[in-house]
């Protein structure tokens, strides 16, 4: 024998449950990607701060080439992780793309050396605290 039909409301009841546990069971952590990543930006452009200060002091003949070659790989990661927020309406890798690429602007208005500080910190330290945020968070 069949079960009678639920109620409208019983029946939206059932569908946020559900949509709660596939959202709770399919829910990438996102400290998976945002710890090596984190570390990552954290040490490889401290080491190209420490290695290179703030004033670029090394034998290269154009320290704003450098500035661009070192401000380009943030500003397609941004990029990508913005199409990638968008596609998939993702808000918070939407959102993670556009700190970067503010990160990335502020390191190229600030100039050679200070970009490597600024992404070390604000990019790699802020992959790192929002790991360990949306950890402590996470249901």
């Amino acid at each position: 024998m069949d079960e009678a039909p639920l109620s409208p409301e019983a029946s939206l009841d059932l569908i946020d449950q559900e949509q709660q546990a596939a959202h709770r069971n399919l829910d990438v952590d996102p400290a998976v990607f945002l710890v090596p990543w984190g570390l990552a930006w954290l040490v490889a452009y401290g080491v190209l701060f420490l290695r290179f200060g703030t004033q670029f002091h090394v034998y290269l003949p154009d320290p704003q080439f450098r500035l661009l070659m070192s401000a380009l790989p943030v500003f397609i990661t941004g990029i990508l992780y913005m199409s990638g927020g968008a596609i998939w309406r993702d808000r918070r890798q939407f959102t993670f793309g556009i700190w970067l690429s503010l990160i990335n602007a502020a390191g190229l208005l600030a100039g050679p050396g200070w970009h490597s500080l600024i992404v070390s910190l604000l990019g790699g330290g802020g992959m790192l605290a929002t790991a360990a945020l949306q950890r402590a968070h996470r249901p």
